[in-house]
């Protein structure tokens, strides 16, 4: 091939005749092409600038290769100590360094799962920037880490914390905010170390700022134990952590950037985790750079299960619809998930509407839709009859077969008193 022709030859020798251009090797499997105007035979000075230009993108290349090795095996240390991207359901993270090319910096999230179901959760931030700071947050975070795993809740983890700071040079002056979700339960506990406070999102508009265990920086106290609060956590609300980057501008007062953030949460409660962490990031981050690191983790308490009832009639299928829309999300449940589910469950009442009712066309339609863990279940039920799948149903009847193509698991119970449709899907934020 030429490319192959030309890692052995000079451009000079290339072009000794007529060519439409000029390929000159740089080393390795790189060459460049110079088009021309048309065909030409370049001068011996022509040639001779080729040659240098080749030797000089050859020694930018060799120079560029170790660099980006040494970037891909940094990105890797800084991907493996930010936090998690495997999640529990209802969590969502966003990372947005502000030293660039680095990809992390002092700010950190964690989300880690402890005994009973409970979980979890941190944000932090230590002082300075770029790599020195990134050291201190990976020891900080590991750290934090093992001793949620141990401790009675999140005033002695960052009791403990800070015995562990004192001995890490730079960590003294670290924020924290630590966090227990007891998702049955529905309480949150926590303690605050200096950080800005999480914000508590309820369904009914209604939200909170965690603000009542707050105590001294990592590093900073020397006797004494840091206080702890526990609040509600309703059915659907959403909580927001977050590092101060979000919400501190130079010149501004930082309780209008948390009261911003608050609001942001409040209008987006009814978005997926994923949806309105990215609402945040754009509401509330400069459109041109942001000069500290931000973190954010936002996480959805599963609502309450939903149960609708509405008349064996198409008119009501669209509020079905825009109902079992509204709590999907409310769920957090995956929008892939999601949009599957509402046409797997859009069939099954149509098919109960449409061809269940044989006595009674008066009767209602119960759709119940769950949230356990990582399933959704939803189930349709009705008291009418139903119609067996015809063997060729032309374009009708697939009823059963979009179901299952859309859900993990379905089964029809039909007998005497009606006909109940049971799906089940896993899903993942």
């Amino acid at each position: 091939s030429a490319l192959a022709d030309a890692r052995r030859r000079t451009a000079a020798t290339v072009v000794s005749a007529p060519a439409h251009g000029v390929v000159a090797p740089l080393g390795g499997d790189a060459a460049v092409w110079l088009d021309l105007a048309g065909p030409r035979v370049l001068s011996q000075e022509q040639r001779t600038r080729v040659d240098l230009m080749a030797a000089q993108l050859t020694q930018a290349l060799q120079r560029a290769r170790p660099l980006d090795h040494a970037r891909a095996v940094a990105l890797t240390l800084q991907n493996a100590i930010l936090g998690p991207t495997d999640l529990p359901p209802g969590f969502a993270v966003r990372y947005e360094p502000a030293v660039q090319p680095l990809e992390v910096g002092g700010d950190w999230y964690d989300v880690v799962q402890l005994d009973g179901g409970r979980i979890g959760v941190v944000a932090g931030d230590c002082v300075g920037r770029g790599l020195t700071a990134a050291a201190v947050m990976g020891q900080l975070r590991s750290s934090c880490r093992a001793l949620l795993l141990r401790a009675s809740g999140p005033a002695q983890a960052l009791d403990d914390l800070d015995a562990f700071a004192h001995q890490i040079p730079g960590a003294m002056c670290t924020t924290v905010f630590c966090a227990v979700i007891d998702p049955v339960a529905r309480t949150i506990r926590y303690s605050s170390a200096a950080h800005p406070p999480a914000v508590l999102a309820h369904v009914n508009g209604e939200s909170e700022l965690l603000d009542g265990a707050l105590s001294l920086p990592l590093g900073v106290r020397t006797d004494g134990r840091r206080s702890e609060a526990i609040t509600a956590l309703r059915a659907g609300s959403t909580l927001l952590l977050y590092t101060d980057g979000l919400v501190e501008r130079r010149g501004a007062v930082l309780d209008l950037g948390i009261a911003a953030a608050r609001d942001t949460v409040v209008g987006g409660r009814r978005l997926r985790p994923g949806e309105l962490a990215d609402e945040l990031l754009t509401t509330l981050l400069p459109e041109v750079g942001h000069d500290d690191d931000v973190a954010v983790l936002v996480y959805r308490q599963p609502p309450q299960p939903l149960r609708l009832t509405f008349p064996a009639a198409p008119a009501g299928l669209a509020g079905m619809r825009q109902r079992l829309r509204e709590w999907l999300a409310a769920a957090a449940v995956d929008h892939d998930v999601s949009e599957g589910a509402l046409l797997a469950a859009d069939e099954a009442c149509t098919n109960a509407v449409e061809h269940g009712y044989r006595v009674d066309p008066n009767q209602d339609v119960v759709l119940t839709a769950v949230l356990t863990g990582s399933r959704l279940s939803l189930v349709v039920a009705d008291a009418g009859r139903w119609k067996p799948p015809d063997p060729e149903p032309g374009y009708r009847g697939r009823g059963i077969a979009m179901m299952r193509a859309f859900m993990d698991e379905v089964v029809v119970e039909a007998g005497p008193r009606g006909t109940t449709v049971r799906m089940s899907k896993e899903h993942a934020v």
